[in-house]
């Protein structure tokens, strides 16, 4: 939980090298932002290329999921009282925990892709011009 923030970190200061003018969010944002997410997959596209934001946006979606589905189970196994609501919140727990684990193997795709293609940016020697005004 901790290195994935730090990660995230780590590819914002380098798009920033990369593409300053890409950035609409301060760095503090960097926490839980798919905006800054999405800023950061620009910088490191290569130059002229458009990306898709595809793995991102699936990655944000499934982590919101994630937050409802693990909100409702929480709720459903606390107020479970009979054996026929103990299996019910069972299963709901069951389900966060597949959208948890969802989510969590997008984020390492979104973070493995970001730095790969912030790598590749690096070693192709691009640089681009400069941002004037």
């Amino acid at each position: 939980m901790v290195v994935y923030p730090c990660r995230l970190w780590r590819v914002r200061v380098n798009a920033e090298v990369f593409d300053a003018s890409r950035h609409r969010m301060r760095r503090g944002w960097t926490i839980g932002g798919r905006r800054i997410v999405a800023d950061g997959w620009d910088a490191g596209a290569p130059w002229g290329a458009r990306s898709g934001h595809t793995p991102v946006n699936a990655w944000w979606t499934l982590w919101i999921v994630s937050l409802l589905a693990g909100r409702y189970a929480y709720t459903t196994s606390r107020n479970a009282e009979t054996a026929a609501e103990l299996r019910d919140a069972a299963r709901v727990v069951l389900f966060s925990d597949g959208i948890d684990i969802a989510a969590a193997v997008l984020a390492i795709v979104v973070v493995v892709r970001l730095t790969r293609m912030q790598e590749r940016t690096v070693l192709s020697g691009e640089v681009p011009a400069p941002v004037l005004g």
